[in-house]
């Protein structure tokens, strides 16, 4: 990883344009660091190999979104284990989302943005209050900053001036708001109204662009459902058949023990007759 002096710009069409400075951050690791890049792949497990869905981002933040929340219903009364931990998490998504393809800067934007909803999370925890985690943060750990409450939102603003350049970026802060961040809007009196219009906002902006099309499962799901549904009528016809069958059999055998009684009846009458 590059040094703290290094400034992560947000990436441009025009190479010789030069990007606007959002964060102070070092970059995530670069792929031509071939050696660093193997060793680290390594420690991976098989199943972190996991790109699925239209959002690389979100894709390989999964797992440290999940251990995130699972933070506000656990207890940890040694802090200093869960620091390597998280830290561990960071760059297993720096790492799959390099290899999905994510651009570097935006790596390390979505990586700045994780870091901030991971501090948010542990302080408003009861035993994270207590700690001393404000001191080494996550955010300090990777961007030598101490709070991101208000950044978030400006890179949010900054971002939402070109959704469909930033639309992945936008996807995880989304998610982020979703699963309860709140930055700044923490302590304003009214806070939370602000921060809803602003969550509804941007879900409005990712929708106009993702439209509403739902994937199939399978392109030939179709058919198959048509050749089900002509086996079911086939099955019902064929049920019907043999119930009027067997009534008929029924019927049959009810006349025919009917006839038969009467016809011994009518037979023992004629041996009577003396003639």
């Amino acid at each position: 990883m590059s040094s703290m002096d290094d400034r992560t710009v947000l990436i441009t069409q025009d190479p010789n344009q030069v990007s606007p400075t959002l964060t102070q951050s070092p970059n995530a690791p670069k792929f031509d660091q071939l050696q660093n890049r193997m060793v680290y792949a390594a420690r991976i497990k098989p199943e972190e190999y996991n790109f699925a869905g239209n959002n690389p981002l979100i894709s390989a933040a999964s797992s440290l979104l999940c251990i995130t929340c699972d933070l506000k219903k656990e207890t940890y009364q040694d802090i200093d284990l869960l620091k390597p931990k998280l830290v561990e998490e960071i760059k297993s998504f720096e790492f799959q989302a390099l290899n999905s393809g994510v651009e570097n800067n935006y790596v390390a934007l979505s990586r700045y943005l994780l870091c901030s909803f991971i501090d948010e999370v542990v302080v408003t925890t009861p035993w994270g209050a207590e700690s001393h985690w404000a001191s080494q943060s996550m955010l300090s750990s990777f961007h030598n900053e101490t709070y991101g409450g208000e950044k978030f939102f400006l890179l949010l603003e900054k971002l939402s001036r070109n959704p469909a350049k930033y639309l992945e970026l936008l996807e995880l802060m989304y998610l982020c708001l979703s699963l309860g961040f709140e930055g700044k809007y923490r302590v304003l009196s009214r806070g939370l109204i602000e921060l809803d219009a602003i969550r509804d906002s941007l879900y409005r902006q990712i929708r106009s662009l993702r439209g509403d099309e739902k994937s199939n499962l399978s392109p030939n799901w179709e058919p198959k459902q048509v050749q089900r549904h002509k086996l079911t009528r086939q099955t019902s016809w064929v049920g019907i058949v043999c119930v009027v069958l067997f009534s008929l059999c029924a019927i049959y055998g009810g006349f025919y023990y009917v006839l038969d009684q009467q016809s011994a009846h009518v037979i023992q009458a004629f041996e009577h007759i003396e003639l």
